[in-house]
């Protein structure tokens, strides 16, 4: 079968459309990485965040697919057990310290390698990113 590339870049287009529309229709859940191929999904991640600081221990990253993102949950391994926050150039997230991007908010351009000491310290539940 032969495409030509006007029919590839439609076809693209019209894909990445639909992915939009369904990701804005819900609040998605960021799990930890448990791919072991390389590179793996935290190479292209828009944000990590990690369990221990200077991102070590359990880390799971999300990337955006639209700008701004839409809201995303943590899952249960990382609710509440946010030690360490990596966020790519370029790009500013918001981690709220509840659920469906809702309550106190924490600004991270760059990396924060230990929240202890602040409010949020062992405290986020989601995630919105934006362009910085």
């Amino acid at each position: 079968m032969q495409f030509t590339l006007s029919k590839l870049f439609a076809f693209t287009v019209a894909a990445q459309a639909i992915s939009i529309a369904s990701a804005a229709s819900r609040a998605t859940t960021i799990s930890p990485s448990t791919d072991t191929d390389s590179p793996t999904p935290l190479d292209f991640a828009t944000a990590k965040v990690c369990t221990g600081s200077f991102l070590t221990g359990t880390c799971g990253g999300t990337k955006a697919s639209s700008i701004p993102s839409s809201c995303k949950n943590f899952s249960a391994e990382f609710t509440d057990d946010i030690v360490s926050i990596q966020v790519v150039d370029g790009m500013s997230c918001q981690f709220f310290v509840d659920p469906n991007c809702s309550g106190a908010v924490l600004t991270v351009t760059g990396t924060v390698n230990d929240l202890s000491g602040t409010n949020f310290y062992k405290s986020l539940s989601s995630l919105q990113c934006f362009n910085a």
